[in-house]
């Protein structure tokens, strides 16, 4: 299945990322990365290589969320089958709802200028943030299946 997806992350502590030029300094809370998988295997290979990255950290570094999984202690994944890339459209209904965007994260080839397919909710918790995501995937049209969820912590309100 080809389509877009959403995956629902969070960071407990202050962190510094470096990727290629850019420096990232990223707060505690819930953070959502937009995506689309278009390639072979689709969105399943996509979030597989995702959820194994987040639990184990030893894929290659390709993507720039690839470094940002490795610090997460909380991965739900929200995905949907469209014709085309719709992760752009979901960065705007989140914003919409009032969420950030870390500006010129994941978005190398983004021409939409959505400034960053990485958006900060905050310290929301992980079950309202679900619910936010699933609301701007409704918005744009996408019929949202949420997947997996796995969690490094237990302290995962």
């Amino acid at each position: 299945m080809k389509g877009s997806y959403a995956i629902i992350l969070r960071l407990n502590r202050h962190s510094k990322l470096e990727i290629g030029k850019n420096q990232f300094n990223l707060n505690p809370g819930v953070y959502i990365y937009a995506g689309s998988a278009f390639g072979p295997g689709g969105i399943v290979a996509r979030l597989r290589r995702h959820l194994k990255t987040f639990t184990t950290g030893t894929t290659k570094k390709h993507w720039h969320i690839d470094s940002f999984l490795r610090l997460s202690t909380a991965f739900i994944s929200v995905y949907a089958s469209s014709p085309q890339k719709m992760e752009c459209g979901i960065v705007r209904s989140l914003k919409e709802m009032g969420f950030k965007t870390v500006r010129g994260f994941g978005n190398t080839d983004c021409r939409s200028g959505c400034g960053g397919h990485l958006v900060f909710m905050g310290d929301l918790d992980l079950q309202s943030a679900t619910q936010r995501v699933i609301a701007a995937f409704e918005k744009i049209g996408l019929e949202a299946t949420l997947e997996t969820r796995a969690f490094k912590d237990y302290n995962y309100k």
